[in-house]
């Protein structure tokens, strides 16, 4: 591009982002993220990590059910870190492969006695999901693709949804996680940062 082309663009960028086109982007049908989370983004803090440290740490810390117990009642941090990258996980009582979200379910009815656990795709269940996986950071995945081959079916399916470009910015979750993509996690993302775009 000769040097008067790149001036020129130069100058239209720099008047649309003078004048609010910036903005106006991130206000489009779907968007991806709030307002309030990009501003948090621009100060540096991951909004996905304050959703997880506020309502999930919250929840687990939470006393539920008919044994008035909280996850934290049984599970430490320490032992959750390694078992958080096990998901999806065989269970041979059920003879299917669960998720981690499907555990949280089943913890919820088995061992705290709450009548209606959270539903899978509440914001209560993503919480505590996101919160789990936050405390997993760095933590390698070691999903046992071996104990089932439905198992492997599963752990493949999730690598290619994982690599999946999708969405009107046409981002994968590889997009941002490249470098951490045989972590349980790289940073927090939750329904409301990712799923809406």
């Amino acid at each position: 591009m000769k040097l008067k082309g790149k001036l020129l663009l130069f100058g239209a960028l720099a008047l649309a982002s003078a004048f609010g086109i910036n903005e106006a982007i991130s206000q489009e049908a779907g968007q991806a993220i709030s307002e309030e989370d990009l501003a948090l983004y621009k100060t540096g803090i991951n909004p996905g990590e304050v959703f997880a440290q506020e309502v999930g740490g919250k929840l687990f810390n939470t006393p539920m059910g008919k044994s008035n117990k909280s996850c934290a009642s049984c599970h430490s941090e320490e032992k959750l870190k390694k078992a958080v990258g096990t998901y999806p996980k065989y269970n041979e009582k059920l003879n299917a492969v669960i998720s981690l979200q499907q555990r949280i379910q089943m913890c919820q009815k088995l061992n705290q006695g709450v009548e209606n656990p959270f539903p899978l795709k509440s914001e209560e269940n993503t919480a505590l999901l996101t919160y789990l996986k936050y405390i997993a950071s760095g933590e390698k995945i070691n999903v046992d693709t071996s104990s089932n081959p439905v198992v492997k079916e599963y752990y493949d399916y999730g690598k290619y949804v994982f690599e999946l470009k999708r969405g009107k910015r046409n981002l994968s979750c590889q997009t941002c996680h490249e470098y951490f993509k045989k972590r349980a996690v790289s940073s927090c993302c939750n329904s409301r940062t990712v799923f809406n775009s």
